[in-house]
């Protein structure tokens, strides 16, 4: 879902990212304003090392001040003089904030107003392992991600990855055919796992695999297609 809106150009003007893994969704978060301002995450170029250095002008995460421990809704009014005019150097000004329940009332519904008028080539990155702490209508305004929980590391845990030749990505294909009962949680923990590995196209394959069969696709067929196509015979 999250690399697949990238490939497809059809970026969400939010996201919010749910799980217990603060660190990681943070760490995801990042790269995906990298992501946004270098197209391949190459990691060397100027682009790559300012974002992670947390000095490029386009990617702002927003912290409680010193002191505090809440966002209050002055930030968020600094915030939007800040990004109305879009970035100023990338392709998007990517704003993240971490841990999104620690904004006050106010500053929520403050923040609610842009995510309703957003401006253009402004993408928000929010992330709560407390979701049921955020107002509804913010939720309503972005598109959620959730991330894996223990129990389908677990299940990762129990899924052999194939090599880089074709058979045995048809083989895998084979052995997930024949589970009934953890079918969809292993795929979206291989996606996962593709993802941290920073193998976006095949994290993509995996995951548009998952939502054919949700759609009632022939499981079969489905999974036989995301071998060729992770195979490399597609």
């Amino acid at each position: 879902m999250l690399f697949g809106s990238f490939e497809n150009k059809r970026i969400p003007n939010a996201f919010l990212f749910c799980g217990q893994n603060l660190a990681e969704m943070r760490q995801i978060a990042v790269d995906y304003s990298s992501l946004l301002n270098c197209h391949t995450l190459c990691g060397k170029c100027s682009s790559c090392s300012r974002i992670k250095k947390g000095v490029y002008p386009d990617v702002l995460e927003l912290e409680p001040r010193e002191g505090r421990q809440t966002i209050g809704i002055e930030q968020i009014w600094e915030l939007q003089e800040l990004i109305k005019y879009g970035p100023s150097e990338g392709a998007y000004f990517a704003v993240l904030i971490c841990e999104s329940e620690r904004l006050t009332p106010e500053a929520f519904n403050c923040l609610l107003k842009t995510l309703e008028e957003p401006p253009k080539r402004v993408v928000f990155i929010l992330t709560s392992a407390r979701e049921d702490h955020l107002p509804r209508t913010v939720i309503s305004r972005c598109q959620k991600v959730l991330f894996t929980n223990p129990a389908e590391e677990e299940v990762y845990a129990g899924v052999k990855l194939p090599s880089g030749q074709l058979s045995s990505f048809l083989s895998f294909s084979k052995e997930l055919a024949s589970d009934k009962d953890t079918l969809m949680p292993k795929l979206y923990a291989v996606a996962k796992h593709f993802f941290g590995l920073k193998r976006f196209s095949d994290s993509r394959i995996v995951l548009d695999t998952a939502r054919d069969i949700k759609r009632k696709a022939n499981k079969r067929i489905a999974l036989d297609h995301m071998a060729l196509r992770l195979g490399g015979a597609l």
